[in-house]
Order: C-alpha cells, then structure tokens, then sequence
C-alpha cells in the first residue's frame, strides 16, 4: 500500500541541470578550448568523456611540432605558437571530480530517510527505528544517469528519488483525518490556534484563515 504524497520537482530538475548537466557543460567547454589552443581535429562529446583533455592536447601538438622539425621541443613550441593546456587542465580536474563524486540514493522515500539518518536536533526514537526499515542506501556516479553518444547524450534521473509516499494503512488514514479535521474546523468558524494546537506536530505550515495546509512528512512517515 502507497500513497504519493509529494514530488519535489525542483530539486530533481536542479539534480539533473546543475550536476549531471554540469558534466555536459565541462565537455562542451573542453571542446571548444581545444580548438582555441590549435587543435585542429575534431572530437565529440563521447570521444572527449573519459576526461584526457591535457592529454589530447599534447598528443596533437607532438605530432605537429614533430611535423616542424623533429629536434623542436614541445614547451618552446607551444610557447611560440602561444598555446597552453592551463584552461584544459582546470576544466579536467572539475570534470573528474564531477564523474567520481559519489550520488546516494533510497529507492523509496529517499529524503525522509536521509533525514532519519541526519542525527539532528529534531531526529527522535521513533525516526531512527523507522530508519531500519529503508531499503539498502545506494550510491550512484554522473555515468549512472548520463549516456553520450557522439556529439547527443541522454540524461536520464529517475523522479522516484524525488516523491514521498505514505507506506501504510496508519499513516495513509492519519493524512486523511487532518483534512477532514482541518476543513470540519475552516466550515465551523474555530480560530486558526485552536485548530492547529491538537495537530501541529503533523503540520508544517497552516494558512491563518485555514484554507491550506503543508504536512510535516517526516512526523507521520515514523508511523509504523
């Protein structure tokens, strides 16, 4: 038994824009610095994904300074045609740190167990004993949601990490009772205090006028 209760749309859009799209944009970036700093041939955002943008660099400007006069060494070269891999070398060290970071994720419920899991001020018994319940925790990198193919790539980040679901038959009744509690109070005129004093540990945030409410997830999930 599940019942969706929330879907952060925001955070997971922003998960797939700022960090997976980020690689993209380092890919991108690398592309077009090759070519800034003479390198002539060109290479696709797959081609450029395993990171050795220094080292396609110095491949191609060896060949060249080779095609110079073979006793030309490399650093004076550079220096007189006035290119440099400094810009390569700091898009790649981002680039690396961005594909080894390490993503954690529960396959359901996600936030709410990561909260469990904080240790923070307002973690009590009942949200570490429903912390042995999460399925395995696991860790996930870019490549895990990210294909490239040529110069197309595919992100792809499932939005179940991103939804909260009432899991039981107790929590699901529970959520059901504070709307019928919450409107039965708007349609008999109760002031908002009086209303919220008997509820308040499962609300988040309730209107003045009691016309809407947002639930404190993390209280009713702990209910087994």
């Amino acid at each position: 038994m599940k019942k969706l209760l929330n879907y952060n749309q925001t955070e997971h859009h922003s998960f797939e824009e700022n960090v997976i799209g980020h690689t993209i944009d380092i890919l991108k970036k690398a592309q077009t610095e090759l070519k800034n700093q003479g390198v002539e041939t060109s290479f696709t955002l797959e081609q450029l994904s395993k990171g050795n943008f220094t080292e396609i660099f110095n491949s191609y400007h060896k060949k060249e300074c080779k095609k110079q006069n073979s006793k030309f060494i490399l650093s004076k070269y550079l220096d007189l045609c006035g290119f440099t891999d400094k810009v390569l070398q700091e898009l790649e060290q981002t680039y690396k740190k961005l594909i080894d970071k390490p993503h954690t994720f529960y396959s359901v419920n996600n936030s709410f167990y990561k909260t469990c899991g904080y240790g923070g001020f307002n973690i009590t018994a009942a949200h570490k004993e429903a912390l042995k319940k999460a399925p395995k925790l696991k860790e996930y990198k870019v490549f895990d949601f990210l294909t490239i193919k040529g110069n197309n790539y595919d992100i792809s980040v499932s939005d179940e990490f991103y939804k909260l679901y009432a899991v039981n038959s107790k929590q699901i009744d529970l959520i059901n009772n504070i709307d019928t509690y919450i409107t039965s109070c708007r349609n008999l005129g109760l002031e908002y205090k009086s209303t919220l004093e008997p509820i308040k540990k499962y609300i988040k945030d309730l209107e003045r006028d009691l016309s809407k409410y947002e639930l404190n997830f993390d209280n009713i999930l702990i209910i087994q």
